[in-house]
């Protein structure tokens, strides 16, 4: 049966298993002004005057276990506003209140406890969502909802109290109209839903019923009528900090150097208009960010590492959408910090070359007008950047690393019907000097049917760099979905062309490809033989090949199965097989694609387990195997990640991932070799090794109250590479064995590596006011690279003392400061 015919029946099929849209009925609650002669302090006691006259929302239907089914024990949830805030009351029965969990954890996590939600969408353009949530612990959290999915990095202050009583627990929420944006008008009309958790049933309930077969979850709102006369307040907070460090750095045969030294800073959110609003950070300081995954790279591509600054993290979801912004590029490793070392005359020593950009400022303007239109707009400088060079005199010389900069991105995204959209997206990076300047344009588009049932998506991409040479590239797809109903999936084209370069401002391994895919799911969302909950299936291919020149790269067909038991235990399994060789054109280093590493025919299978996270003890285990037809090379990988609940203040997890590579092909970089291969010109000289990883990361919290934590993270790194044969790349892609062992004149392996890699971050955090903090953090990293190629994993740890050591102590003050707040204080 051909793919079209595929894709055409499960569309039939899909399409009738689909439920009624008529079962997508929206409910309405109404608000209730409060009574300007009555208070209301936010304390978990709902008995005020000022509750007893508001409606009632109630009769929360299950998300799970039983879709659709009434709640195990009822809900009732009050709305009262006045000119400052949103009041939210819940009363949550419970027959059993000895039983309900609440452990503690940090802000904006949600650990074994059962739980309590709003979410507000004031627009009703089922685009973006308000969540405030609170534990019965009562710990915050805030989550911005987007149609891309959830930014829990996303922050707001507000207010909150929660009490356990004799009829379940109360929660009660104070949400300035401050922490949100709504339309400038006399009647207000918000998408409303409210949710609740409890947690030993992990029993998710809606007031407003979600369906899990159908698409989006800011589609199935309910509305919220009744507030009038309310006018969008003056936005303009600010959030001045200090902060003092003390680093020390320590190696071996060398006295350690320490240094104090201290800065600080502001952050400022400014709402331009109702529905438009302004963040800066002046003079930033990331210095607490948390430590960063590296690792080994002995590919030919960039390692990925996620954003961990707190401004590029947080309100970002319009920036992202065109798939063309990567945020650590602002600030990031100087563009030419190799000029450092090229310069270099004979006795001349680089004495600092910075390994980041200082970031001077950074500014955005986010927010969505009446008719639908998303608008963002970030800028950021970041400052010249020198290396510092002693020559033979002694004398000092800088050359510069990277030019002063300016990075700008600008997103237009207009909502159409059907909680569809286009977006265009534009990124410019501009460089005093001759250092070249980049641009880069999207255009993308995602239509979906009224019924919110199928859907058509793709993009157009153009980049361009400017300077000594003048690039041109283009990127572009278009794919088919089907997105709501018991059978999903999608099938797509795209292409990347050999010029085609985002990395400006982006984030692209690699360009110069060519991806047909399918995939099908079905999901069965219906408890059944009272033990399994739901499970879902999926079939899907993949056809690769390069753009220029057309070769083609490889196909695999896969299949998965995933099931969630009623205990909450989890297991699930996938399929993949190649049943062709497969080429990977990158990995020679070649400019023009004309050699390549193949692979053999490969089957792999992962499988893995998950336990009730809900236990004292819980477990979640991973295991998977790549076999290569006809061959010794293979790859396995084991997983194990216990989670140890003490108490309902103290808590661990520790993930434990070890990798085995065996014969696996790489290049190998002749200039290291002896001269005898470096003069063979035009061959690629290739080594199959055994790879060996480990990587460790404990994760320990020790919650004091809801507003005071210490966690700590330790990350142990290990990386051991043993080449086992070198050889010539053939052209078939294979190796062409030779008599050279990797040696040099002391017989000593040149190629093989032992690296360690270990990193403490230890936070302390106290919410001592309304968005303000003391953060003091300890981060600690020492790298250790062995040239005893044979030692083993412990021995290994045991040498981490050898290493080189770096410490930072720091210590931040973060106070918030609201203006109307100032102002009636005034």
């Amino acid at each position: 049966m051909g793919l079209r015919c595929v894709w055409l029946l499960f569309l039939v099929i899909g399409g009738n298993l689909l439920p009624a849209q008529d079962t997508l009925s929206q409910r309405i609650h109404t608000a209730t002004r409060l009574d300007s002669k009555l208070a209301i302090k936010v304390d978990a006691d709902l008995s005020d005057d000022a509750w007893q006259s508001a409606a009632i929302a109630t009769d929360f239907v299950q998300f799970e276990p039983y879709p659709g089914e009434p709640a195990s024990y009822n809900s009732e949830v009050k709305i009262i506003y006045d000119d400052e805030a949103l009041y939210v009351g819940a009363l949550l029965l419970d027959p059993e209140p000895d039983k309900i969990l609440r452990q503690l954890s940090v802000r904006d996590d949600r650990d074994n406890t059962s739980w309590f939600g709003v979410t507000i969408d004031p627009y009703r353009q089922t685009q973006l969502g308000f969540a405030f949530i609170v534990s019965a612990a009562g710990v915050q959290q805030d989550i911005l909802l987007t149609s891309q999915g959830e930014d829990a990095n996303w922050n707001a202050v507000w207010d909150s109290a929660v009490k356990i009583t004799d009829e379940g627990w109360v929660v009660e929420m104070k949400i300035p109209y401050s922490a949100i944006r709504f339309p400038d008008q006399p009647v207000q009309e918000w998408g409303i839903q409210f949710a609740r958790e409890i947690r030993r049933y992990r029993e998710s309930t809606f007031w407003n019923p979600v369906l899990p077969t159908v698409n989006g979850f800011l589609t199935q709102f309910g509305k919220l009528e009744g507030i009038k006369d309310i006018t969008p307040p003056l936005r303009l907070q600010f959030t001045p900090f200090v902060i003092g460090y003390y680093d020390r750095a320590n190696s071996p045969g060398i006295d350690p150097v320490g240094d104090a030294y201290y800065s600080g800073g502001m952050d400022v959110k400014y709402g331009i208009n109702d529905a438009f609003t302004l963040d800066m950070t002046l003079i930033p300081d990331f210095g607490q960010a948390r430590s960063d995954n590296n690792v080994l790279n002995l590919s030919p591509f960039e390692v990925f590492l996620e954003e961990q600054r707190q401004f590029f993290t947080e309100g970002v979801e319009l920036f992202d959408k065109g798939g063309i912004f990567f945020s650590r590029r602002i600030g990031g490793a100087p563009i030419n910090r190799r000029a450092a070392q090229s310069s270099l005359d004979t006795l001349e020593t680089i004495i600092d070359n910075p390994t980041i950009t200082r970031l001077y400022n950074a500014s955005k303007v986010s927010g969505r007008t009446n008719g639908g239109l998303g608008i963002g707009v970030l800028n950021a400088v970041s400052a010249a950047t020198n290396a510092t060079i002693e020559q033979a005199d002694g004398q000092l010389r800088e050359v510069e690393t990277s030019p002063l900069t300016n990075y700008n991105v600008i997103v237009l995204d207009q909502n159409l019907r059907a909680n569809s959209s286009v977006t265009f997206s534009n990124t410019n990076v501009w460089r005093r000097g001759d250092t070249y300047d980049a641009n880069v344009s999207s255009l993308g588009w995602d239509i979906k049917d009224k019924d919110q049932r199928y859907g058509v998506f793709g993009n157009y991409t153009l980049s361009q760099q400017y300077g000594d040479f003048d690039q041109r590239g283009a990127r572009y797809s278009l794919g088919l979905s089907k997105i709501s109903g018991n059978v999903t999936g999608e099938m797509g084209y795209y292409v990347e062309t050999d010029t085609y370069d985002h990395n400006d401002l982006g984030f692209l391994r690699a360009n110069n490809e060519r991806q047909a895919y399918m995939q099908v799911n079905y999901n069965d969302f219906t408890p059944k033989w009272d033990k399994l909950q739901r499970w879902r299936y999926f079939l899907g291919s993949r056809y690769q090949s390069l753009y220029a020149p057309n070769k083609f790269t490889g196909m695999e067909l896969q299949a998965g199965t995933f099931y969630l038991f009623q205990s909450r235990d989890a297991f699930g399994m996938d399929i993949s097989v190649s049943p062709t060789r497969a080429y990977d054109y990158f990995e020679p280093r070649t400019a023009d694609f004309s050699e390549r590493v193949a692979d053999r025919p490969f089957a792999a299978f992962t499988a893995f387990i998950s336990s009730d996270y809900r236990k004292v003890f819980a477990l979640d285990a991973r295991y998977s195997r790549v076999n290569f037809h006809n061959s010794e090379r293979y790859q396995e990988t084991i997983r194990i990640a216990p989670r140890i609940r003490f108490s309902d203040r103290l808590f661990t997890t520790l993930s434990t991932t070890y990798t085995r590579r065996n014969r696996r092909p790489g290049y190998v970089n002749k200039v290291f070799a002896g001269p005898a291969l470096q003069d063979l010109a035009g061959r690629v000289l290739v080594g199959e090794r055994m790879r060996d990883q480990i990587e460790s990361i404990l994760n320990l919290e020790y919650i004091f109250t809801d507003v005071m934590s210490i966690t700590g993270r330790i990350r142990h790194y290990w990386d051991r590479v043993q080449y086992q044969q070198f050889g010539w790349l053939n052209q078939d892609g294979f190796l062409d064995e030779i008599d050279y062992q990797g040696l040099d004149e002391s017989d000593n392996p040149v190629y093989d590596r032992n690296i360690n890699l270990f990193n403490v971050d230890v936070v302390y955090t106290w919410r001592f006011a309304p968005g303000s903090d003391i953060i003091a953090v300890w981060k600690n990293s020492i790298s250790k690279v062995n040239d005893e190629y044979d030692r083993n994993y412990l021995d290994n740890i045991a040498a981490l003392g050898e290493g080189n050591q770096f410490d930072s102590f720091s210590v931040r003050l973060i106070y918030f400061l609201d203006y109307l707040y100032l102002q009636r204080r005034g």
